[in-house]
């Protein structure tokens, strides 16, 4: 993973950032000058935008192509586990997890709620509250 200078073109960090495990990453969301880095490796990396090292790590339970996005300081995060992970981005704790007939795809934010599809052609909406059926 790279970072570059929007208006130089220029290298913002000073390597680029590889997984561990060498597996792919995919950007999830950029925030708070911190970047959030999802692995098929199974692993949320979260860098420090401005130098590009890892501040913290997470278990997303992911080997495809996790997804994820920001609302109220919760990073949601979507995986082939067929869940919901919503992970606190100060405490870097999952607060829930919510189980899901298919496998979700990409979260959507629009105001304030979580919009999820799945692979079976369910839609998903959830607010940043902890659901009664989540598990911790």
């Amino acid at each position: 993973m790279y970072a570059f200078d929007a208006k130089a073109g220029d290298p913002v960090w000073p390597a680029p950032f590889s997984s561990p495990s060498g597996k792919y990453l995919l950007l999830a969301a950029v925030a708070d000058g911190r970047v959030f880095a999802a692995g098929v490796d199974g692993n949320l990396y979260v860098l420090d935008a401005a130098h590009g090292t890892v501040t913290w790590t997470a278990p997303i339970h992911s080997s495809l192509s996790p997804n994820a996005g920001i609302s109220g300081g919760i990073l949601f995060v979507t995986s082939d586990d067929r869940a919901i992970h919503a992970i606190d981005i100060e405490s870097h704790l999952e607060l829930w997890v919510i189980p899901v007939t298919g496998t979700p795809g990409a979260p959507a934010i629009v105001d304030g709620r979580i919009i999820v599809t799945t692979s079976l052609g369910s839609v998903i909406s959830l607010t940043t509250a902890v659901p009664r059926t989540a598990s911790p």
